[in-house]
């Protein structure tokens, strides 16, 4: 399968006229009337938050962890080291 011609100014024009001005273009957001309330915690209390797919935020009276798995060998254009 070899690629038809014109192939090189149509990837140039989709990625410059629609793909990087819709990455940069700003979105209307939902407008909330009070931000989220996330409460002190007593030394022996655990909070675990649902953010979204498969990302939680773990509140201890301390730390905050944000759990973000990603199972695949890559991770953007970088890969993963092993020992």
């Amino acid at each position: 399968m070899k690629p038809e011609k014109g192939w090189a100014k149509r990837n140039y024009d989709y990625v410059s006229k629609a793909l990087i001005p819709t990455i940069m273009k700003k979105r209307d957001l939902p407008h909330f009337e009070e931000p989220p309330f996330f409460g002190e915690l007593a030394h022996n209390e655990l909070e675990v938050v649902w953010i979204g797919h498969a990302s939680f935020l773990v509140r201890t009276p301390h730390h905050n962890i944000l759990i973000d798995p990603n199972w695949a060998l890559w991770m953007g254009p970088v890969k993963r080291t092993r020992y």
